[in-house]
């Protein structure tokens, strides 16, 4: 539950920044098919792991690279 409450806490202030955000819950492999089937450009997966680093990944859909997101 507490990954739910911090990716939503974190779709929120990128949100505030204008970006256009989807929250989607499941495995990774069915959110990058989800991120896939409609084009979206840039995944960000939230886990424990992250959270606690509060350090998360983006992959850019398009050229499968990744970059890291430091809250």
């Amino acid at each position: 539950m507490n990954k739910d409450k911090k990716a939503i806490e974190l779709a929120q202030k990128l949100r505030n920044k204008g970006e256009n955000v989807n929250v989607f819950y499941g495995k990774p492999s069915k959110a990058l098919e989800y991120a896939n089937s409609y084009e979206i450009k840039k995944v960000i997966f939230v886990g424990a792991r992250e959270i606690k680093r509060k350090s998360f990944k983006i992959k850019f859909m398009k050229t499968g690279k990744e970059k890291v997101l430091k809250i």
